[in-house]
This record gives C-alpha cells, structure tokens and sequence, in this order.
C-alpha cells in the first residue's frame, strides 16, 4: 500500500505535507492486513453460494427452440450510424491573438520599417562600460579625403602610393613611431578624433565562447572551399595584397548603368555555400544589426549576439545605410540582400592562409560609412595580424573572432603578416557598402547623365548640395556623449 509522503523541491518547497515522513515505520507496526483478508474471502463464498444452479437440459432445449422462431422472423435492418468525422489538427486555424505574438510582430515591422535602434541595456552593457575606453587621436574627421559630392574618396595619389607595396613588421612600424594599442579582441572601444566623433570602433565580440567557434567554423569552410577548387593567382589583388579574394553583393559603380548583383561566374556556387553558412551569416548579423524577428529554432542554430556594433556605434551613419538599402530592395525584389539582417551592400571573402593587405584605401565605398572587418584563422594577435591605421598612427592587436569597424575609402589601412613558418594562418570577412549605390538611389535609380536629361532642375539642385553633403555626412557620426545621453 503507498502513502503520500513528504517531498521538497530543489528551492526548499514542501509538497504532500499532509502525511508525515514517519507514516511508513508506523503503519508496519500497527496494520495486520490477514483479518481483512479472511473477510473478503468468506464474503466470496457467501456471494458463489447465491449464484444460480446450471440449466438442465430441458430448458436449454427450449431456449433453442426460441432461436429458431427468432430466426424465422428477422428483426427490420437498421443501417448502422455513421463515424464522426475526425478533425485533424493540421485543420484548425491557429489562432495568433497572445500578446507575445503581437509584440514580436511589432518588433519586427519596426526592424523592417525603421531599421535597429540598440536596446538601452546594451548601451549601458557596452557604451557606458570601463573597458570602453575611448582611443583619441589628433586626426579631424573633416579633413579625411572625401571626394567632391562625398559619395566616394578621392583616389589614391603618386605620392599616397609610394612604398605601399611592402609588408612591415611590427617592429619596424614601432620604430616608425606607431603607437601600439592591445586589445583582448573582446571588449569594445571607440576610436574618436579631435571633435570627440566617433570615426572608428574596435568592436570585438561577443562574451560567449560559442561564436569563437563560430569564426573558426567560418575559416574552416573557407580554407575547405579555397583547396577544393584551388583559387588560382588572377583572383589575387595587385594593389590590396597577395591573396585570393572573391566579392559579393549588389553594386553600382564605373561601367554600370543600374544597380546589379556582382558575376562570380564559376566560384558563384561556392560564394552561395558560404553565405548560407549560418555562422558566416552570425558574424554579418553582429557587424550590422541586431535580429529580433528570427523564429526560436534559427536563434538556437546561428546563436545570433545581443549587441550589433553598426547600429549601436554610429546609429545615424547605419540608419542612413538602412533607408537606402530599403528603398533599394522596394525597387528591386530581384536583388535580395546577400545576409537578410546585415545592412551592408556587399561582401568580400579573403581567403589564407596569409591574408596581409597592403597599404590601401577602398576609395569607391561611402567615405563617411564604415566597412566592418573580421579577422579569421590561427595565430598570435600579440606578434603580428595587428591592423595598421595609418592616417591615425595606430598599429591595433586584432585577434581572430573579432570585429573592428573603420571608414575604410578615407583611412589608409593594412596588416602585419603573421608567422605562417610557424604554421600560424589568417584570412578575413568584410562587409561595406559602394559609395555610387547610394549615389543611385538618391537620384531616383538613375545614371547622373539621365537625371541630367530627365529633370534638369532637380539635377542642378543636386549638384549644389554635393559642395555641403561631406559636411552632412561627417555629422552623422556620433559622439560618445551622445550615446551617453541615449541611454
């Protein structure tokens, strides 16, 4: 016989109270359960002996007789009642009315609509944290080189170019008077001019050990792809570095006369396996926009962060990316974005192992725009792999797993070569937006040369406001005290 007994949960709580922990030990002493027993026994023989005695064989003859009538003289059919007709529950409309669906509705339309406005924890988390100490330098963001109309950089000069060419050391930048910032690759810090803007941000990573797995996974399939098809030289960069690289996204540029996705011709099917890779798309979700309308189960698989750097770092900057690629996507639905929650145009895959860019600047990407960085493969950050900003006199640690975000067409840039004799490899994943895919959309998805012939005074009032649009854009840039008052 069982008996409720006193149980407690992992928190202290007492359930089935009503029944002591003793009740056992004294039930065993007390119950006899042989005269209840013996009861029910003699009850069972009293019962048996009232039952009635067997037919004899004269009634059993009779009550066949009486079948026989029965048989003669058939009852009417009754057709028998139909089933009820199962449901199944694949037919039942699902009711979508609980305020949690609704919230996450408007959540999701406000991400589509508005773009990502950082949540005030992750400010208080990232912006206001001691680790995010700002990094000053004495450059004014308004003397960079923007171009006239400020939609690209101006072009690289004899003199920019000179010696660009060459691999240095880190010791040899040292000596050119380099200052050297370590840096964990996980804590985010701003790199802000002598106005106080914010013109850069080592942004790092995640606190979770899961998305270092990530951008090891990341690798792992890029470095698989690369010796399957063995990249040849013609995809290597003259002027960035001697390394395969493949580009990705939707352009607008020289040559083009509306905007189009780039022709990888063969490589085509491995660029589609790497961006389905959902911890490629991970890394482009945390160097742009925070996800909030993804379903449980693809949060679970891609382990997307709480934090996207773009959009918490330089809010205005990512809201104006995010109009535009907006009315883009509203104008051609055939030019899907190439990550569904990265706001950035385009992608370029720089496969190892020894990724080491020259001296360069991207002058064709948006001049006051970021272009985010992720730095890919094996080896020691503290001795080389470290990003050089050369206008800022900087020379940045720049571990493996981590992000850093530079407005790459107007700061010159490049890396120190890693020890690849000791084995150590590097590659790296960028994202940026061309500068004239912008410039396309504000003139209404047309060639300057047809907006000229279509509309002449609005064509005219566009080119008197390029004069002021470098100032426009270096006001988008958010200051730290900024995001403090955000918060």
């Amino acid at each position: 016989m069982w008996f409720p007994l006193e149980r407690k949960t992992r928190r202290g709580t007492v359930f089935a109270a009503f029944w002591p922990s003793s009740a056992t030990a004294l039930c065993a002493k007390t119950f006899d359960v042989a005269p209840l027993m013996r009861s029910a026994f003699q009850f069972e023989s009293t019962y048996d002996d009232d039952l009635p005695d067997a037919p004899s064989d004269q009634e059993l003859a009779e009550a066949a007789e009486l079948r026989n009538i029965d048989e003669d003289h058939p009852a009417p059919s009754r057709s028998p009642s139909p089933r009820p007709k199962r449901v199944r529950l694949d037919d039942v409309p699902i009711r979508l009315k609980h305020r949690k669906l609704k919230r996450r509705d408007a959540r999701q339309q406000a991400t589509v609509t508005l773009g990502q406005a950082p949540r005030a924890a992750t400010l208080r988390d990232h912006i206001l944290a001691s680790s995010s100490a700002p990094i000053p330098c004495q450059l004014d963001a308004t003397d960079l080189p923007a171009a006239h109309g400020a939609y690209t950089a101006k072009n690289e000069g004899k003199k920019e170019k000179q010696g660009s060419q060459k691999r240095r050391s880190l010791a040899e930048l040292l000596h050119m008077g380099f200052r050297l910032i370590p840096w964990n690759g996980r804590d985010s810090r701003p790199i802000i001019d002598a106005q106080g803007r914010i013109i850069a941000v080592l942004a790092g990573r995640p606190d979770d050990p899961t998305y270092l797995a990530a951008a090891d996974a990341v690798y792992s399939a890029m470095k698989m792809e690369a010796s399957a098809l063995h990249l040849p030289r013609t995809l290597f960069s003259k002027r960035r570095g001697a390394f395969p690289a493949l580009n990705v996204g939707t352009y607008y540029g020289k040559g083009t006369r509306s905007a189009t996705q780039l022709d990888n011709g063969v490589y085509d099917p491995l660029l589609a396996r790497l961006l389905a890779n959902p911890h490629l798309n991970r890394m482009a979700v945390y160097a742009s926009c925070e996800c909030a309308s993804l379903t449980h189960a693809s949060r679970l698989l891609t382990h997307l962060p709480y934090a996207a750097v773009f959009a918490l770092w330089a809010p205005r900057v990512y809201n104006h990316y995010h109009e535009r690629d907006t009315e883009l996507r509203g104008r051609f639905p055939h030019l899907p974005r190439i990550f569904p929650k990265s706001v950035f145009a385009c992608a370029a895959l720089n496969f190892g192992p020894d990724v080491c860019t020259y001296r360069h600047r991207d002058s064709q990407n948006a001049p006051f725009g970021w272009c985010s960085v992720a730095a890919l493969g094996k080896f020691d950050p503290t001795q080389g792999g470290h990003l050089v900003l050369w206008d800022l006199n900087l020379v940045v640690e720049f571990p493996p797993g981590a992000t850093i975000l530079i407005p790459s067409a107007t700061i010159a840039h490049s890396n120190v070569p890693v020890n690849t004799n000791a084995g150590e490899e590097r590659a790296s994943f960028t994202q940026y937006t061309p500068g004239g895919l912008l410039r396309f959309v504000d003139n209404n998805f047309r060639t300057e040369a047809a907006f000229e012939s279509e509309d002449p005074e609005g064509y005219a009032r566009m080119c008197e406001g390029k004069a002021q649009r470098w100032q426009m854009g270096v006001g988008l840039m958010s200051t730290v005290a900024e995001l403090f008052e955000s918060e």
